[in-house]
């Protein structure tokens, strides 16, 4: 009876850490938004494209967030020539 309370335990436990991993990559895809969405000069329909592109790849939404806001605006500009 132990052995299956301690592996009902675990498998909360994973449950739990599933959870607060999917919360997490929530919050940073809000925080991608909110970002990108505050980039002045562009309009909505393109800072939209520009997050849907982001969002797809972990490496460029965490490169695009590391950047300071010039930064942003030439990665954008850079992403505006390629549309």
């Amino acid at each position: 009876m132990q052995d299956v309370v301690g592996d009902i335990s675990i498998k909360f436990g994973e449950v739990a850490t599933i959870i607060s991993k999917m919360i997490d990559s929530l919050l940073d895809v809000i925080k991608l938004y909110e970002e990108v969405m505050a980039m002045e000069g562009y309009n909505e329909e393109f800072l939209g494209d520009a997050f849907d592109y982001l969002e797809q790849s972990d490496t460029l939404e965490k490169a695009f967030m590391a950047k300071n806001q010039n930064l942003c605006k030439v990665w954008l500009e850079r992403f505006k020539r390629q549309q």
